[in-house]
């Protein structure tokens, strides 16, 4: 790049790349270096103090806010926490229920059939039972 440029001496410093502007106009347009910065920032302590507020107090006020904030938060959360509680709990008791209903009709069914229809549930149950058999010996046979 030294040769494409013809070794031409280049200063990019700050100075170059930046004008100086005054404070005023800094602050205005956003752009430019503000004379005296780092002096400004030491002053800064002193500025919250000439405001109304020294930095202790502006950290006790953060801190009471994020406190505030915390116990809302908290709140909310342990709401949440107990209607999400007590939905689980009203989901439960209606599948309780829900099984309870379906198990003592399958009951019912299941002691009608068998006082109607003895001969033929006996038969079905052979059946799957032979069923079941060949295929857990077909099982065997190819795992082996």
């Amino acid at each position: 790049m030294a040769k494409a440029l013809g070794n031409r001496d280049m200063s990019l410093g700050p100075e170059s790349c930046a004008p100086q502007l005054t404070e005023e106009e800094a602050l205005r347009t956003g752009r430019g270096r503000v004379p005296h910065g780092p002096k400004k920032v030491q002053q800064m302590p002193t500025r919250f103090a000439e405001g109304g507020q020294s930095v202790a107090e502006k950290v006790t006020d953060w801190k009471e806010t994020a406190e505030e904030t915390l116990s809302k938060v908290r709140q909310s959360t342990s709401a949440a926490y107990e209607e999400s509680k007590a939905r689980a709990r009203a989901m439960y008791e209606q599948a309780r229920q829900t099984s309870g209903e379906v198990s003592r009709r399958v009951r019912v069914r299941a002691q009608y059939l068998s006082d109607e229809y003895p001969m033929q549930i006996i038969a079905s149950v052979t059946g799957v039972a032979f069923i079941v058999g060949v295929l857990l010996r077909f099982w065997r046979s190819k795992s082996s």
